[in-house]
């Protein structure tokens, strides 16, 4: 039921997008519900479901990359933690960022 108070609009000819829409509205109801029972636990009072489900959307969690996402830049620099890296960023620390070298993560994780 909670599902479908706030329903995310999806027509499509394909059959598999609205599908996706419902399993989206799924699993952001499904993590309402456990943050509501986690604050009950902890005898805050938990925001609406509306106002959840505009959280999550707005604004990625807090632990995600230090707060910045990686931007492409045109100046290219020596990667700051291994030696052999060339990569391009906004924020002027230059690191990798590919399936081989975590560099970014490594770099913000210190």
């Amino acid at each position: 039921m909670l599902v479908h108070l706030y329903k995310t609009p999806a027509k499509a000819r394909r059959w598999y997008i609205p599908l996706f829409g419902y399993m989206l509205d799924l699993s952001v109801a499904n993590s309402w519900l456990v943050y509501k029972r986690d604050c009950g636990l902890l005898n805050k009072k938990p925001m609406p479901l509306k106002r959840f489900r505009l959280e999550t959307a707005q604004q990625p969690p807090p632990d995600v990359l230090c707060g910045h996402w990686p931007l492409h830049s045109e100046m290219r620099g020596r990667c700051k933690v291994c030696p052999k890296g060339v990569s391009r960023w906004k924020c002027m620390v230059f690191l990798c960022l590919n399936a081989s070298q975590q560099c970014f993560v490594v770099y913000h994780n210190k």
